[in-house]
């Protein structure tokens, strides 16, 4: 983040819902070329939009557009302001005593000494929260588990494979399907390689999954128990409703979870 970014950094930090202020600064990146601007925007008019409007399928796919072409830049500048939208979304759920306590964060020789075990590099998003807000904690379900517990409950031990699966061809196999009435994305086997357990955040209806290695490094895939096969749809709990046509990397599906638990006031925090 540059000095000249950071005024807007700590402006949208405390109130990230506040429109004004990120229209305001998506027309200071515009002026400077950079295609976060357009990013903030769309964000922004999808955030305005209905489930169901018409409007919202070609924003989405021009977002992920936008993600797939500008990837390393898009995504270094959102987890940053994720975390701290996060950070302050948890005190103050906190100083309510609406969300329970996390365990304690892991060290950058915890997490080096993890990835050297399993020869992998977990995804950004994922390791900072683990180093800066709790190794497991609240969260989707019964909770976020530790990185231990994460690792217990993958499908396999195998972490370096490449998870098989991409929402890139996710997406299309299922435009495919409905243009032409032909049959949805073939099904996978439970055991797949690359991802890791994160939580159940329907519980005995469908488990949620990070990916570790391949196309979607970072991004959260699902197993319905019911439905069936691995799907990038993923609810972060019962009362998501934005989870359908929805693709979100860790911190999105955690904010996601966050944001209806606070605002439901009869939401019991995960342990």
């Amino acid at each position: 983040m540059t000095e000249a970014e950071g005024p807007f950094f700590l402006a949208l930090t405390g109130d990230a819902g506040d429109t004004l202020r990120r229209l305001i600064f998506a027309d200071w990146l515009d002026e400077r070329d950079d295609p976060r601007g357009e990013w903030v925007r769309l964000g922004c008019e999808l955030d305005g939009l209905a489930e169901n409007d018409d409007r919202r399928p070609a924003l989405e796919a021009r977002k992920r557009q936008l993600w797939e072409r500008h990837r390393d830049t898009v995504d270094e500048w959102d987890r940053r302001f994720a975390l701290a939208r996060i950070k302050y979304k948890l005190a103050r759920a906190a100083e309510a005593k609406r969300i329970g306590p996390f365990n304690a964060v892991l060290t950058e020789d915890e997490l080096l000494a993890f990835e050297r075990e399993h020869g992998v590099s977990l995804p950004e998003g994922y390791r900072a929260f683990l180093c800066e807000i709790g190794n497991g904690g609240p969260g989707p379900g019964e909770g976020l588990p530790s990185l231990a517990e994460a690792v217990e409950r993958a499908p396999t031990g195998d972490f370096e494979t490449p998870f098989p699966l991409s929402m890139r061809e996710w997406a299309e196999a299922t435009e495919r399907a409905r243009r032409e009435d032909t049959d949805y994305p073939e099904e996978y086997e439970y055991e797949q390689p690359g991802v890791l357990w994160i939580g159940d955040p329907w519980k005995d209806w469908e488990r949620a999954y990070l990916v570790l290695t391949g196309e979607d490094r970072g991004m959260v895939w699902g197993w319905g128990l019911v439905d069936g096969g691995w799907q990038p749809e993923v609810r972060a709990g019962y009362e998501d409703n934005a989870w359908e046509e929805n693709f979100r990397n860790f911190l999105q599906w955690y904010e996601d979870w966050l944001d209806a638990h606070r605002a439901n006031d009869t939401a019991t925090p995960g342990a």
